[in-house]
């Protein structure tokens, strides 16, 4: 509950610095992630997503639409919450995304 409440809490700061925040991932431990933190998915601008099959489509329970990396580049967010942490390595070394990060695991940090 303390890791669930302490990311709650980042993307509450990013918010209140005047950042916006979207998703990044739509993977199923993204449903998991977001539904368990409430209040999260509300938040956030849109998920993005590198697979075409989840494009256009919404991220269960959320209502958060996917966007590839192209459409998410035309309304940028400030800081991307990766939603598949197990990823992060890649994701950092191949995205264009230059601003901010929130990791929620193994404890949340923004990066």
């Amino acid at each position: 509950n303390r890791t669930r409440e302490h990311l709650i809490g980042l993307v509450f700061d990013e918010l209140a610095d005047g950042r916006t925040v979207a998703g990044y991932g739509a993977a199923a431990k993204a449903t998991t992630i977001l539904n368990f933190c409430g209040g999260v998915a509300e938040q956030l601008k849109y998920v993005v997503d590198t697979t075409p099959f989840k494009q256009g489509r919404y991220l269960p329970g959320t209502g958060l639409r996917i966007l590839s990396p192209d459409e998410a580049a035309k309304d940028p967010a400030d800081t991307l919450l990766l939603l598949a942490a197990n990823y992060l390595g890649h994701v950092l070394r191949h995205n264009p995304h230059k601003g901010r990060w929130i990791v929620p695991q193994p404890l949340p940090a923004v990066i």
